[in-house]
């Protein structure tokens, strides 16, 4: 049996706008395994973002429940929250913005020790210095400005920012997206190292579902807030079930290309609805080339189709 980390409960997040409601997560379940990669796909606006900064109580939800290792987040106090941040960490997307250009990297990696009162002098100054030893950097690099860095190399020094505690699940929100291709490929390799080599548990979100397929273990397809199917990464790869998971998988290239040639392409119909006003059934349903009427009036049930693999769908 693998040991769950953390446990969501019928969590949701909703924003008044204007007299609407806007469910940019509504009434999610599901467990995160320790040691695991659970990747978060979906296209923009379909609530992956919002759904990390949930789990780490960046955001507060609307309703639902977040446990980690058994204790419920919500009820934490402020004090005994920051003690549990020190558990759980993020790296954000773009690199260019979630360094502070006036600080040194010797400054802004020794920021959460500061406030965590973990280590100062000697000991902080070893600690910076394994930090970027640990993501690829050099020693000298603490006494440069991340204007002085390349994207691939920010986003390491962000990753160390993110480990310098000692954390055991980080939150990955599209750390690779604004990276070149060769540059995404060196930082999931780091990433993976160290994973193995700190025993991390990931939830690492992203909208190219080729850069998750070396990473995920697990996958969870997302769309307007829910979940649309979940499962062992290497099954949905191969059988993707969901009409939406089929759509997305489609558009990833194949290297081949007399494969790439001979394979079939799914278009969807129109955009993602707004979500101020998301069809009365499915979610799916407005863009879904296998709806029925059905799928325009009843809310598909999450079920489990096979062991640990779920759907939401009439069709299937």
């Amino acid at each position: 049996m693998q040991k769950i980390l953390i446990d969501i409960q019928k969590l949701s997040k909703n924003y008044l706008v204007g007299k609407k409601i806007l469910r940019a997560v509504n009434n999610l379940s599901f467990s995160i395994y320790s040691g695991e990669t659970l990747g978060l796909v979906g296209e923009s606006g379909s609530g992956k973002s919002t759904l990390g900064r949930l789990l780490l109580r960046l955001v507060t939800p609307s309703s639902g429940k977040i446990f980690f290792e058994g204790e419920e987040l919500l009820k934490l106090s402020p004090q005994e929250m920051k003690k549990m941040r020190r558990k759980m960490q993020m790296i954000f997307q773009d690199p260019y913005n979630s360094l502070d250009p006036h600080m040194k990297i010797r400054t802004i990696l020794a920021e959460p020790f500061h406030i965590h009162k973990v280590a100062k002098g000697i000991a902080l100054e070893k600690e910076i210095s394994q930090l970027l030893q640990l993501v690829g950097l050099e020693e000298e690099h603490k006494e440069r400005f991340p204007h002085e860095f390349s994207g691939g190399q920010r986003q390491r020094i962000a990753i160390a920012r993110a480990l310098s505690l000692r954390p055991q699940f980080i939150v990955c929100d599209e750390p690779i997206s604004s990276l070149d291709v060769t540059i995404q490929a060196q930082i999931i390799h780091l990433l993976k190292q160290l994973q193995t080599e700190k025993h991390l548990t990931y939830l690492f979100i992203s909208h190219d579902l080729a850069a998750v397929k070396s990473l995920a273990t697990r996958l969870a397809v997302m769309y307007l807030g829910e979940f649309m199917e979940l499962g062992p990464s290497e099954e949905i790869y191969k059988n993707p079930l969901h009409p939406y998971t089929q759509a997305l998988l489609s558009a990833v290239a194949i290297p081949d290309p007399i494969l790439e040639k001979k394979r079939e392409r799914i278009f969807l119909k129109s955009e993602i609805p707004n979500p101020l006003d998301p069809p009365k059934g499915c979610p799916f349903s407005s863009r879904c080339p296998l709806a029925i009427d059905t799928c325009y009036t009843t809310h598909p049930e999450w079920r489990e189709i096979s062991p640990a693999h779920f759907i939401a769908c009439h069709r299937r």
